[in-house]
C-alpha cells in the first residue's frame, strides 16, 4: 500500500522492509509472502520498527505507525515528515531501492555497460546484485524531497 515511498526511505537511509518485496523473508524481521496481519504486526513489535500503512485496520492493531490517507506520493511523503521522518538523501546510499540489501561502493570498471561512462561514482547491492549510480532519478528524489511541506 505504500510501495511508492519505499525508494524514498531507503534513498534517505531507511532501512526499510516493505511487505509486497519479492525478497521479504531473506529481510531483518523476515514476514511470509503476503503475511496475516497479525504476522506483520509481530514483525514490527519484535524489531522495533514503523508500520506505515493506509490499511487503518491494520494500523489499530500496532503501537507505532503511520497512517497514509492519500495515495499521492508528495502528500504521503509530507504525512511521514510530520510524523518525524527525516528526509535528508544521503551522499552515499546504504540501502537497496529494489530489495533493501546493503549497498556498497563499485570498483570503476565493474558497472555495467548500461551505466554511463561518465558516472565515476556507483554503488552495487549485496544481495540482488543491482547497480545504483546518481543519475537523473536520484535528481529527481532531491527535487521530490525539497519540494514536501
Amino acid at each position: 500500500m505504500a510501495g511508492d515511498v519505499r525508494s524514498y526511505l531507503r534513498m534517505c537511509g531507511y532501512d526499510t522492509v516493505y511487505v509486497n518485496d519479492d525478497s521479504i523473508e531473506d529481510l531483518p524481521g523476515a514476514l511470509s509472502t503476503d503475511p496475516p496481519d497479525s504476522e506483520i504486526v509481530s514483525a514490527v513489535e519484535a524489531t522495533g520498527r514503523r508500520l506505515v500503512t493506509r490499511d487503518y485496520q491494520l494500523a489499530q492493531q500496532c503501537s507505532n505507525t503511520i497512517t497514509l490517507t492519500t495515495t499521492e506520493t508528495s502528500a504521503r511523503l509530507s504525512t511521514l515528515q510530520d510524523a518525524g521522518v527525516c528526509f535528508k538523501i544521503e551522499s552515499s546510499p546504504t540501502y537497496c531501492g529494489v530489495c533493501n540489501g546493503s549497498l556498497e561502493r563499485a570498483a570503476v570498471g565493474d558497472a555495467p555497460a548500461y551505466v554511463a561512462d561518465s558516472i565515476d561514482r556507483c554503488w552495487s547491492c549485496n544481495r540482488c546484485e543491482q547497480y545504483f549510480w546518481k543519475g537523473s532519478h536520484w535528481e529527481q528524489v532531491k527535487q521530490t524531497l525539497h519540494h514536501i511541506d
